[in-house]
């Protein structure tokens, strides 16, 4: 909503874009050598750490509001991180990498489309213009892979 710029956040996320296709590269390649189990523990663990160092140099922590939010971040851990993203290697093992990288694109959609559904709420003519463009953007860079194998094997 509001004016058509660039911003802190929209460099961020053109950041994070580049390291989840690095994320679907190396479970494409090691999820067939390794334990499933062991590449989502080391990669929670991981992101834990890092997520943790990040909050403290950059946070003021209060613990209070941590011990009253014990229930959603204790959701978010397991169900979420743990179960979803183990499920998601687990997929990913049987799925090629261009077409896990579209599925999991689809991410977004089933947010705007739940937001709809839910919560009520609505998209500007730019907003979808917006989600079209990334749709579109995906399945060109993904067009010769999609062509090339003629089938979605899921």
């Amino acid at each position: 909503k509001g004016d058509f710029d660039l911003n802190y956040g929209d460099v961020l996320a053109f950041i994070c874009s580049i390291f989840w296709s690095l994320h679907i590269m190396y479970i494409d390649r090691f999820a067939d050598k390794k334990d499933n189990i062991d590449i989502s523990a080391s990669q929670l663990v991981i992101c834990a750490v890092l997520n943790g160092i990040a909050a403290f140099a950059m946070e003021s922590v209060v613990w209070q509001h941590i011990v009253d939010a014990w229930f959603p971040i204790a959701f978010a851990g397991v169900m979420s991180s743990g179960i979803a993203f183990t499920l998601q290697i687990v997929g990913q093992k049987y799925a090629e990498p261009a077409h896990a990288a579209i599925i999991m694109s689809l991410e977004s959609v089933f947010g705007a489309v739940g937001g709809w559904f839910v919560l009520n709420e609505q998209m500007s003519h730019i907003e979808v213009f917006g989600c079209m463009m990334m749709l579109m953007g995906m399945l060109i860079t993904q067009g010769s892979v999609i062509l090339r194998n003629h089938s979605f094997k899921i």
